[in-house]
């Protein structure tokens, strides 16, 4: 319930209904009604709301922070035809808050001397890699990066790549990129 979020989090800062009901402009009997459910905020009182709490407006739409939370072993993996990476999906999708995520982050793993891929492919939109542990070496048509741990690369849409691992050890990184990946 939109209320109880709003309690929530308004709890969480550690504001009195007082406080937040000033902060946002009406009054505090008019903050109590709307966190008991009684009345529904118009969107402007929801927008001055989520910004005296500093949260993005769908924040308040989420029953817990939970949903905005991604666990280790609980989150879905891809698995791409002719390819021997593994991409697991860290971005938290909750469809039942009717929240989708406008940005995607993918963990991508690739074994000892394996490529990413058959062939080169691409991406629908731009995306950043960022090396979390290991080494990539990132094959485009006109040329080869070797990237480090915490190096970087942006690659825009449509850029033909490929990954491999050159080293001893697993290598993994992770694709940043606008949403609608997982």
């Amino acid at each position: 319930m939109l209320g109880n979020v709003i309690r929530t989090y308004r709890k969480k800062k550690n504001l009195t209904l007082d406080e937040l009901a000033k902060a946002v402009g009406i009054t505090s009997g008019g903050l109590s009604q709307i966190e008991r459910g009684l009345v529904d905020p118009s969107l402007s009182a929801l927008r001055r709301i989520s910004g005296a709490l500093n949260l993005p407006i769908k924040a308040l739409f989420s029953e817990s922070g939970e949903s905005f939370v991604s666990r280790r072993g609980a989150r879905s993996r891809m698995v791409l035809p002719d390819s021997s990476i593994d991409l697991e999906c860290v971005t938290p999708v909750r469809y039942s808050s009717g929240i989708t995520p406008t940005v995607d982050a993918l963990m991508a793993t690739l074994q000892p001397g394996t490529y990413g891929g058959e062939a080169l492919s691409r991406h629908e939109t731009d995306a950043c890699f960022v090396v979390i542990r290991g080494t990539f070496v990132v094959e485009m048509a006109c040329e080869s990066v070797t990237l480090e741990e915490m190096d970087s690369i942006y690659l825009m849409e449509g850029v033909q790549h490929r990954l491999y691992n050159p080293g001893d050890q697993e290598a993994v990184g992770l694709f940043i990129m606008a949403g609608g990946v997982c």
